[in-house]
């Protein structure tokens, strides 16, 4: 009995075994298998950060070399940066005692004065302009003008004008007084297209516009006036009262430059000397019926074309009368057109 029951406590203590076994291999097996799927999914993430790594690096890389790129393209275009002065000389009208003294230094001294203008206004707006070149191109019909300024007394002949100008356009090296010859709004045309030309020009850092006198210009800055970036860089120069439109141009900048430019338009006939010493204004009709030996007067002749210098008033900042009335003053004020 005794030996049944050993074999009996034998085979319980061997099935127990086998079962450990079993549940022992199954164990082994368990951790092998979570082995087996940790160490893929170590793989896995080890090759997605190797792959986010050399991304990164490349990435990285390409920033670098972008903002080089980038570094690059401000250098060049703050060292190609330039301010643009587009003038129409036939209403923007330089002050009498420059014109007078036309033979002389007169157009260099009004280079000299239209360029520190400038740069004294733009460096109020930009803090790194300093640098920045300054081309000013003042359009004008020379030889009407000149027959215009000498008609009234603010040069001894057309021919000085001339001069004048060659003298300004030496003063400063992008400095030009461009001649359009005869011809009704070829100025106009020929600023127009500059300024279209070089509105989108990133190099022209800003524009000084001068033909507040003329509301033809008004339709070519009107698509301007509602973008506040571009109308920021443009200058409206006023030189005579502006046309009652460009008023209404509310984001642009304003200047005057009243040390190089009349405010006021030319008068339709030259100031005389009358007997009383004080400046008197005489028609052309008046001037043509005169005698030519009156003793009061200067004048060399009684054409209003050959009025010499002598009947200038002495100072060049006297206003002569004007016989415009309140309600021509929202006129185009340049006299050539």
């Amino acid at each position: 009995m005794s030996d049944y029951n050993d074999y009996a406590r034998l085979l319980h203590q061997m099935q127990s075994f086998r079962l450990s076994d079993e549940a022992r291999e199954q164990f082994v097996s368990e951790i092998l298998a979570k082995y087996q799927a940790l160490a893929e999914e170590h793989t896995n993430l080890k090759n997605d950060y190797m792959s986010e790594r050399d991304i990164r690096r490349n990435y990285q890389r390409t920033v670098e070399e972008k903002q080089a790129l980038v570094g690059e393209h401000e250098r060049q275009l703050q060292a190609s940066s330039f301010v643009l002065a587009l003038i129409d000389g036939d209403g923007a009208i330089f002050q009498d005692a420059l014109l007078q003294a036309a033979g002389g230094n007169g157009g260099s001294e009004a280079a000299s004065r239209l360029y520190h203008a400038i740069r004294g206004h733009v460096a109020s707006l930009y803090n790194n302009s300093a640098n920045w070149p300054i081309m000013v191109q003042i359009y004008l019909s020379l030889d009407k003008l000149a027959i215009k300024l000498a008609s009234v007394g603010l040069l001894r002949s057309p021919q000085e004008f001339r001069a004048f100008a060659q003298s300004f356009s030496v003063n400063q090296a992008l400095f030009s007084i461009i001649d359009v010859g005869q011809g009704k709004e070829r100025a106009d045309h020929k600023i127009k297209e500059m300024l279209r030309t070089f509105s989108d020009n990133p190099t022209c850092r800003h524009i000084i516009f001068g033909g507040c006198h003329d509301a033809g210009y008004l339709l070519n800055l009107e698509h301007f006036k509602h973008d506040v970036h571009k109308a920021s860089q443009i200058t409206l120069l006023e030189t005579t009262p502006a046309y009652r439109g460009f008023t209404d141009l509310n984001n642009f900048k304003r200047a005057r430059f009243d040390d190089v430019f009349k405010k006021e338009p030319l008068p339709d006939y030259a100031p005389l000397i009358n007997g009383f010493g004080q400046l008197a204004v005489q028609s052309p009709v008046q001037l043509a019926v005169q005698p030519s030996n009156r003793s009061n007067t200067n004048i060399a002749s009684t054409s209003p074309t050959m009025i010499s210098r002598s009947a200038m008033s002495p100072s060049p900042s006297v206003t002569p009368l004007s016989s415009t009335t309140t309600a021509e003053s929202n006129k185009d004020s340049s006299w050539g057109k």
